[in-house]
Formats: C-alpha cells, structure tokens, sequence
C-alpha cells in the first residue's frame, strides 16, 4: 500500500504531465503556450522536490521534469519571436505614419453622387512606402531566423 506523500507526488507529477502535454501541444501559440509551460514546469517542481524529500527515485517525475522543460524551451522562443516582432512593427514607424496619412487626408463627399472622396498628399505616400519597406525588411529578417521551425 502506497503512503499518502507517494500518491501526492505522484499526483503532482501527472498533473505535470498533463499540463506538459498540453505545452508541446499549444506552443505555438505565443503566450498561450508559455503560461501553460510555466503551469506545468511548477507542478512537475514541486513533484521533484517531494520525490527529493522521500529520497524516492520515481522515474515518472523526471520524466515529466524533463517534458515541461522541453515544452517550456518551445514555447518560450515562441513567445520571445512574436513580441520581438510586435515591437519591431511599433517601432518602425508604421502606425505613426498610417495614424498621420489618415488624420492630413482630405476627405470630402460629393452632395450629388454620396461618394466619399479621400485625398491624400504625395509627400505622405512616400513615408507610408518607406515604412511599409521597412515593415517588410523586418519581417523578412524574422522569418530567415525562424526557419527551424518549419
């Protein structure tokens, strides 16, 4: 018969494992993944240490130890790459420049048709293009870097 601090490490141990499984599953999705991974990283944790304390040598601890890490490396470079290129869009200008071509347009709506009109300045369309290039650099520099994950 099995004492009750085997059964809770072990109880922890396969909580680990499922919310480890779940971590390889989704880490793809950013943030998602990762919280998920943290999630399973604590549990299979606390399930070492209580293995530890019992000087017990439950392989399904480990296991799962080593899992959670695997899950928690994939979804954390996942997680890493998107902000990096959330941040990168925001700082390249993108949204400052469109935010300025729309409040500078002329817009106006012809009293006969209905149809709206929108103007917009010459000198403002190159700065959209320069960002929009830049825009593109950046993505392409982010998707040379990610082809490991293809």
């Amino acid at each position: 018969m099995r004492n009750k601090r085997q059964s809770k490490s072990t109880g922890y141990a396969i909580a680990g494992l499922v919310f480890g499984i779940f971590g390889l599953i989704f880490f793809w999705l950013p943030f998602v993944g990762a919280i998920i991974s943290v999630i399973a990283l604590a549990l299979a944790t606390v399930a070492l240490i209580i293995n530890l304390q019992e000087a017990k040598k439950e392989i399904l601890v480990y296991v799962v130890v080593v899992i959670t890490l695997f899950a928690a490396a994939l979804s954390g470079k996942v997680t890493y790459k998107t902000s990096r290129f959330v941040n990168d869009v925001i700082n390249s200008g993108t949204f400052q420049i469109t935010k300025k071509i729309v409040s500078d347009a002329d817009i106006y709506t012809d009293s006969t048709t209905k149809d709206v009109h929108v103007v917009i300045h010459q000198d403002d369309l190159d700065s959209a293009n320069k960002a929009f290039d830049n825009l593109e650099k950046i993505i392409e520099e982010l998707d040379s870097t990610n082809n490991d994950f293809r």
